[in-house]
């Protein structure tokens, strides 16, 4: 009965969710309804700048618009906090209402389908800024500018700062800007500047005309006495005139940080399609906390411009959206993923391409594994990339985790379909809106390939799947061999298992020569054969990380004694090299679900639910190190090891296994320190062998101590493989020597006084703890290694 209950609290609380996600897009499509009886073919906008001491704006907007149904004659308008002077429209003064937030404004007469009219709005006040200290209108010091969105702002669109509009995402308009300044200022906005007057004094009005039709949210206006840097760039089809905005003393910095922005054009028309807009403009702006898209006039951080290439990968999201978000836009903010997530993904593209793919997959595994740690903890749970609430419009999993999204589909469709895709979509929905289905059905009937399963997968459900080579079947086939490949997935925070899932299988030969083959994968388990030219000694599921997955992984290559810090991908603190015969091929992974169970559980461990690791490579004859894991269960800090770790760390026990043909059993030698006060710690393996571990919990058995080693006691050789001898210096001292095998089974047991051999020649290869004791008291405990 428990069972059935929990089940109907999950179904509740899911279809609890998805409610509250229809409600949020039922009233984001609500918001774009006006745009279903009403286009608005222009803004012309003409503002007075010259009142920075009271920072009001003051003038008019003259909206030009058409009917799509007959008998229109009320029309409204978004208008945030300014004061109305009057509304005419043909030199007659018309009726409205303005609650602060929406204008409803009669019309003279019915107006029909073919018909086109023009009312012109007059206004003044001081334009608002957001709450959430993002988004809106600023002044600061000599500069003014505004940012299209608004974090906490419902709905997101900002425009209705400081023009009325139609303020959604499919509203697409072109614009006009007539804006007066002084004090030596100047206004940029989005388009071409078509002229520049003189009016009085150091008055003067800059009029910008933008032809390309875009959304009320990327309308900009940045002003400060700037100064021009004008570049011509060569695109695909046609010279690129360039516009880099900033005042006189901060132009030097400016085009040092925007080196790469040339190459980041190339990237992107490559990849995605020919650059539509007529200019490539970014403007300084005061403000530390990211930049805004405007179309041909992006407002960007002055500090990120400081002579560096540091912040090149901010420039190269924000220039990004001229495909994605300004050229092709979301329909709602519940997709924002299409345009905030392959922002992020270009990204990772920008780096590859400018870099290398090695440089960008440094940057994706980081980002994966910050997703799948941190996002559902600070956005309440794992979620969906469309369907987002209102709340988390800007959040981890539309940037991030949507870009994750846009890397795996990379991999299921393979470069040359993925960008085929990619190209279509733009093409067929550029200067439109787009959701997420429509996406979905672009890709698939461009590329021939169905991306319903993945878009199920990845795009409409929330979590992460992980596969993870289960057991292997090696059969000689002539001078090759056949592998056959058993897989499982396991899921975390994904509702159902993940089908035609690609996958790269790598195999190593003993020389570490490497063949490469792909598979697909279906459902929980799933077996596949492969024909490679060699027996394969070490194999690796998705090396490369072609697919973000729940699985983090780190590549080492060691010659030499050494000390390698943190492992942050890999999540191991540190490895101590300090004895090595040869070069050292190791490969960490970090599995970030529940490990298999433990199947003879004598000693009634309770493994942990969230992860284990996996060591396997190439090690040579000579290789000791120390490795240091560290385990944390702080609930604020969202770690993985909370399961475990409830108070204090002292029941925490490290489980190995050499492989998953293998039970899981306590390690037998390691140290381990507790900070009990924040329930965590570390402990530190004596050595490092291939191998899997897991924390658990429960109570610890022979080999979890600390070694105790005197100079009364030793024994040799170590490593064997035939025998080795115990030696007592003490004279006259009987002793019980008891040896262990990794499960804690008792495999060997006598007395002796001065020396003893014992034969391991029948042993498997493995480690083995030795415990020496008089009367029941433990004098000596070390382990053994047997090849």
């Amino acid at each position: 009965m428990k069972n059935h209950i929990i089940i109907l609290l999950s179904f509740l609380s899911i279809n609890t969710t998805l409610l509250a996600q229809s409600k949020n897009v039922i009233q984001n499509k609500a918001l774009n309804s006006r745009s279903d009886t009403i286009d608005i073919l222009n803004y012309e906008i003409n503002l007075d700048f010259t009142d920075f001491y009271t920072q009001t704006i003051k003038g008019n907007c003259n909206i030009t618009f058409t009917p799509k149904t007959n008998g229109i004659n009320v029309i409204n308008f978004d208008l945030l906090a300014l004061n109305i002077d009057s509304i005419t429209s043909q030199n007659t003064l018309l009726t409205y209402t303005y609650n602060d937030t929406l204008i409803r404004v009669d019309l003279p007469s019915s107006i029909n389908l073919l018909d086109t009219s023009n009312i012109i709005i007059y206004y003044h006040g001081n334009p608002q800024t957001d709450a959430s200290g993002w988004g809106g209108f600023y002044f600061s010091g000599i500069y003014a500018y505004n940012l299209g969105v608004g974090f906490d702002a419902s709905p997101h669109n900002y425009g209705r700062v400081w023009f009325p509009c139609f303020d959604n995402f499919v509203e697409r308009s072109t614009y006009n800007f007539n804006i007066i300044t002084n004090g030596g200022r100047n206004a940029h906005c989005n388009g071409y500047l078509d002229a520049t007057y003189p009016i009085s004094g150091d008055t003067i009005m800059s009029s910008w005309i933008m032809n390309e039709e875009i959304p009320s949210y990327l309308a900009c206006i940045a002003i400060s006495d700037y100064t021009t840097v004008h570049q011509i760039f060569n695109g695909l089809s046609n010279n690129i005139p360039v516009e880099l905005v900033a005042r006189a003393a901060d132009t030097t910095n400016l085009k040092n940080s925007f080196l790469n922005l040339e190459n980041a054009l190339n990237t992107y028309e490559n990849s995605y399609g020919i650059y539509k807009w007529n200019k490539i403009g970014f403007s300084l702006v005061p403000f530390s906390s990211g930049a805004m898209e405007h179309a041909t006039n992006i407002a960007y951080p002055q500090s990120s411009a400081n002579g560096t290439l540091g912040s090149e990968t901010l420039m190269a999201h924000e220039f990004a959206h001229h495909w994605w978000g300004d050229l092709v836009t979301c329909e709602t903010q519940e997709d924002m993923w299409i345009n905030e997530g392959m922002a992020v993904y270009s990204e990772h593209l920008f780096l590859e391409k400018i870099y290398d793919y090695e440089t960008s997959l440094d940057v994706i595994k980081s980002n994966n594994k910050s997703v799948i740690q941190f996002s559902h903890i600070h956005e309440d749970e794992y979620r969906a990339v469309s369907g987002i609430p209102h709340q988390y419009t800007y959040g981890e999993h539309v940037y991030q985790k949507g870009a994750l999204v846009a890397h795996n589909m990379r991999a299921y469709l393979g470069d040359s379909l993925f960008f085929v895709g990619l190209k279509s979509v733009i093409n067929t929905y550029q200067f439109k809106s787009i959701n997420s289905y429509q996406f979905r059905d672009k890709l698939s009937s461009s590329t021939g390939i169905d991306m319903t399963p993945f878009f199920n997968d990845w795009v409409f459900s929330p979590g992460f799947s992980h596969f993870n080579i289960d057991s292997t079947q090696i059969t000689p086939n002539g001078g090759s061999f056949d592998v056959n490949i058993f897989v499982q997935q396991k899921l975390r925070g994904a509702p159902n298992y993940h089908i035609e899932t690609p996958l790269i299988i790598s195999f190593y030969d003993i020389n570490k020569t490497k063949y490469t083959a792909k598979i697909v994968a279906n459902g929980r388990y799933s077996n596949s054969t492969i024909n490679i030219p060699f027996n394969p000694a070490l194999i690796i599921l998705n090396e490369k990380n072609k697919l973000n997955q729940a699985r983090t992984d780190q590549q080492l290559i060691i010659t030499n004694t050494n000390t390698i810090p943190t492992l942050n991908i890999a999540m191991v603190d540190k490895i101590n090299i300090t004895e090595i015969s040869d070069t050292a091929f190791l490969h960490i992974e970090h599995h970030w679900v529940a490990p298999d169970s433990i199947k003879n559980n004598t000693n009634n461990f309770r493994i942990s639910s969230n992860r284990y690791w996996s060591f396997k490579g190439f090690l040579p004859p000579v290789f000791k190190s120390t490795v240091k894991l560290r385990y944390d269960g702080r609930a604020n800090k969202g770690y993985l090891d909370l399961d475990l770790v409830p108070v204090d760390g002292d029941s925490i026990v490290l489980l190995y296994r050499k492989n998953a043909s293998e039970d899981w059993a306590e390690y037998p030698y390691y140290t381990k320190t507790v900070f009990n006060n924040i329930a965590t710690g570390y402990v530190v393996l004596d050595t490092l062998i291939l191998g899997d571990f897991a924390w658990a919990n429960g109570e610890t058995t022979v080999g979890l101590n600390d070694a105790i080693s005197t100079l009364n006691y030793k024994i040799y050789p170590n490593p064997t493989s035939e025998y080795f001898w115990i030696k007592n210096s003490l004279n006259n001292t009987k002793n019980s020597v008891i040896i262990y095998d990794i499960s804690g089974k008792i495999i060997f047991k006598d007395t002796f006084f001065k020396k003893t051999k014992v034969d391991t020649d029948k042993w498997k290869a493995g480690i083995y703890i030795v415990t020496i004791s008089d009367n029941n008291k433990l004098l000596f405990k070390e382990k053994i290694i047997v090849k």
